[in-house]
């Protein structure tokens, strides 16, 4: 396991650069306080009896998919990156076609698992996941001052508004 220096440096990292990776930029957040041990404490608390895996979609499926009242997360390589080298693991059309049917397939053994899948906005997702909830969500870039685009939080279940912890708009 890593120390808690190496995690605290890790979250720094992901704080401040853009999308994880050193030649892409770095925001100006400046901000860092007491905010940040607040938001940490309720991530703590939050996450405190989950199972974290990072592997292959498909083998955490086959592994997990009959445990009941589950919350799953993906986090798929964008659409728009299909043909870039902006991911270690690309995703090209078919692939995302993959994704959501074994997705289903999930659902098909463990029909009460709840889904949340984050998601760039564009048509192709839109029409894949529309008997599905789909939240539209601005972000702002960090590389890109005043710049905001749209992504997408599906989910098989009705999302309930919440307050932003994290930006507090």
């Amino acid at each position: 396991f890593p120390s808690v220096e190496q995690a605290v440096l890790y979250y720094y990292y992901i704080k401040t650069s853009f999308n994880n990776r050193l030649n892409a930029g770095w925001n100006t957040y400046k901000a860092w306080n007491t905010y940040e041990l607040e938001i940490l404490k309720l991530s703590r608390d939050k996450l405190n009896n989950a199972t974290i895996e990072n592997c292959d979609y498909r083998d955490l499926i086959d592994k997990h998919k009959v445990k009941p009242e589950s919350l799953w997360y993906f986090d798929p390589p964008y659409v728009v990156t299909d043909t870039a080298s902006y991911y270690k693991y690309n995703f090209n059309i078919n692939d995302h076609q993959i994704m959501f049917n074994k997705i289903n397939e999930l659902l098909f053994f463990n029909p009460t698992a709840k889904i949340i899948i984050s998601y760039d906005d564009v048509d192709f997702i839109r029409e894949m996941y529309k008997n599905w909830h789909i939240k539209t969500i601005p972000v702002k870039h960090t590389t890109k001052l005043g710049v905001v685009s749209n992504e997408l939080v599906i989910t098989n279940y009705k999302m309930i508004e919440q307050t932003n912890l994290e930006f507090g708009d």
